[in-house]
């Protein structure tokens, strides 16, 4: 059964059967109507099963990734997304967050930069589908995106490429959070890192750098 319930002044939903619960997360909003519609279409890709075209539509609203990515694992929807769809996801939510205020909108570009690089790296490799990414493929890309990056006069150091793996460690991060992948292919290293400052701590100069050499 699928139930929805205020916490605080945020809307929930839960599967249970019988008294058992099964799973559950936050629906991030405050208004029971938004809930309710959340309610209706994740009841409807649990009535159509794993391979429903709702689970895809879903990851296009708001209802909220990390939710989202439970139900999907828990009722074993295996993603056949490809670049493509997806990259069309992930910039819709960044635009969402810049309209939110969440992010500048010179953040939301830098992103779009990086998926540039990845997606035509991916069309070299004919990938289409995110599932087949792996970690080989990723150190591919780094190492080719270090010897494009390497011949910019405004690249003076690695820096502008860590950059780039951690706003893509960001994009799979809300894959795997959306239920598209099981596991970030990308680990990055623990750093500060502020994506609402503008990429702080790295220098305009950098960041330029990583737009300019993927043209």
């Amino acid at each position: 059964m699928l139930s929805i319930y205020p916490r605080g002044e945020i809307f929930h939903i839960d599967y249970s059967q019988g008294a058992v619960h099964l799973v559950r997360g936050s629906l991030g909003t405050k208004h029971k109507d938004v809930a309710l519609r959340y309610q209706h279409k994740l009841e409807i890709a649990i009535a159509e099963g794993a391979q429903s075209s709702e689970w895809l539509n879903l990851s296009r609203t708001n209802f909220p990734p990390k939710t989202l990515g439970r139900f999907a694992a828990f009722f074993g929807v295996k993603s056949s997304t490809t670049w493509k769809q997806f990259r069309e996801l992930f910039e819709a939510y960044k635009k969402r967050q810049a309209s939110a205020g969440e992010i500048i909108a010179a953040t939301v570009e830098d992103y779009v930069g990086v998926l540039d690089c990845f997606g035509n790296f991916l069309q070299e490799q004919d990938i289409s589908r995110i599932t087949d990414l792996d970690k080989t493929k990723i150190e591919e890309f780094k190492a080719q995106r270090f010897q494009q990056m390497s011949k910019s006069k405004r690249f003076t150091n690695g820096t502008s490429l860590e950059l780039e793996i951690v706003r893509l460690h960001h994009a799979f991060a809300y894959a795997v959070g959306s239920g598209v992948i099981q596991k970030n292919p990308i680990k990055v290293n623990r750093k500060r890192f502020d994506e609402t400052s503008d990429a702080d701590p790295y220098t305009g100069d950098e960041l330029k750098a990583l737009r300019l050499t993927c043209r």
